[in-house]
């Protein structure tokens, strides 16, 4: 389980683009950054209530998700449960392969034998509360870290928020104005000082949202 801070921040691309050019400088490209960045495909999960998304509606300082991810167009994917408390989050993470997404998102119960502690615990969620694929958010991250990992700065621009429905056209909408970005900056014991110099100036943009609560308000489901 990782456990670390995350702040997030809606600022401008010209912002953005300043941010960026003297992070360079600063820290190292992530391993998965190709020329512009990498592609970010993640499809959540909820129950029937939408009670992610209404724990963070009601001001509920803690809250948990599960969702699955994949980079740009890497075949391999990753389940995820990310619990979030304040500013502090901790997230646990495992491989999957492409069937093993499909039965998650479809046949929940053909992972009802899998051994792994977060299958387990994911079937155990889904016998109590039902859970089914609510949105999927995609986005082009360019990101940063430091030599020891433990910081590292995200930008992620062209947030679209999608959903699948054999029922009704594919919906796709951006959740992210187009002139905008979204900063995260996660670390998992101190800020450095000249990170935290660097983003000072942008402390009124602050936000506490998240992009699956941004996605699942312009879907409505």
């Amino acid at each position: 389980m990782t456990r670390r801070f995350e702040l997030k921040y809606l600022i401008s691309v010209t912002d953005a683009f300043k941010l960026e050019r003297v992070l360079k400088t600063l820290l190292l490209p992530d391993k998965n950054n190709l020329d512009d960045g990498y592609l970010v495909t993640t499809t959540y999960l909820d129950d029937r209530h939408n009670s992610a998304f209404a724990d963070k509606v009601f001001g509920q300082p803690k809250h948990t998700k599960y969702r699955i991810r994949h980079y740009n167009d890497d075949l391999s994917h990753q389940l995820e449960k990310k619990i979030k408390n304040g500013d502090l989050t901790h997230k646990t993470k495992v491989p999957i392969s492409l069937s093993e997404k499909e039965q998650i998102l479809t046949d929940v119960q053909g992972i009802s034998t899998n051994s792994n502690d977060l299958f387990k615990e994911l079937f155990l969620e889904h016998q109590r509360h039902n859970l089914r694929e609510t949105v999927t958010i995609t986005y082009r991250r360019k990101a940063f870290v430091d030599e020891t990992e433990q910081c590292r700065i995200t930008f992620d621009y062209d947030v679209f928020v999608h959903q699948r429905d054999r029922f009704q056209p594919r919906f796709n909408k951006r959740v992210v104005p187009a002139n905008q970005v979204l900063l995260e900056i996660k670390y998992t014991h101190f800020l450095p000082d000249q990170i935290k110099r660097l983003f000072a100036t942008y402390k009124n943009n602050q936000i506490a949202i998240s992009k699956y609560f941004m996605g699942v308000s312009e879907y409505r489901i």
